[in-house]
C-alpha cells in the first residue's frame, strides 16, 4: 500500500511550520478516502499541555466533527512513529490504517518500545505502514534538537 504523496507533502509543510514556531516538528493528518480531513502539528510548548501531540489533536477533531465514537473509515498519517499515548488512542478509535514516517527508537510504540498493536488484548489493530520518507523527517527532528542544545 503506497501512502498518498500529497498528504506526505502536507506533513512536511506542517513539520516545518512546527519547527518555525518552536514546537517539536511532529505533524499528523487524519484522512478519509485519501482526502485530508484535518491536520495539525504538536502544540505541547505553546499550550503547556504535554498531551497536545499532533495525533491527539487530529483524532479529537475528527471525533468532534463526525460525532462518532469510532473512526474506522479514517487513516492517520504521522511524521513520527506514534508514542504509546497516540498508538492507544488510534486503537481505541479504531482508525483503519497508520502511515508514519520516521521511526522513534526512544518513544515510538508501534515498531519500537511498547509495541501497542502486538499486545494480545489490543483493542483494535490497524494496518501499519512505516518508514515513509524517513530521511527527511528524521533530519528535521535532529536539526531541531541540535539547535536546542
Amino acid at each position: 500500500m503506497l501512502p498518498n504523496k500529497k498528504i506526505i507533502d502536507e506533513l512536511k509543510k506542517l513539520a516545518i511550520k512546527a519547527k518555525n514556531n518552536n514546537e517539536v516538528p511532529i505533524s499528523a493528518i487524519i484522512a478519509k478516502k485519501n482526502k485530508i480531513f484535518f491536520s495539525a502539528y504538536n502544540t505541547c510548548h505553546k499550550t503547556n499541555n504535554p498531551l497536545n501531540h499532533a495525533e491527539m489533536i487530529v483524532i479529537n477533531h475528527a471525533l468532534k466533527e463526525t460525532k462518532q465514537k469510532f473512526l474506522n473509515e479514517f487513516d492517520i498519517y504521522s511524521s513520527l512513529e506514534p508514542c504509546a499515548l497516540c498508538a492507544s488512542a488510534i486503537s481505541f478509535c479504531r482508525i483503519k490504517r497508520i502511515f508514519f514516517c520516521a521511526y522513534d527508537k526512544k518513544f515510538g510504540s508501534i515498531i519500537n518500545g511498547a509495541k501497542i498493536f502486538k499486545i494480545k488484548n489490543a483493542m483494535y489493530k490497524p494496518k501499519i505502514f512505516g518508514g515513509i520518507e524517513e530521511k527527511f523527517f528524521s533530519q528535521i527532528l535532529k536539526d531541531f534538537f541540535k539547535n536546542k542544545r
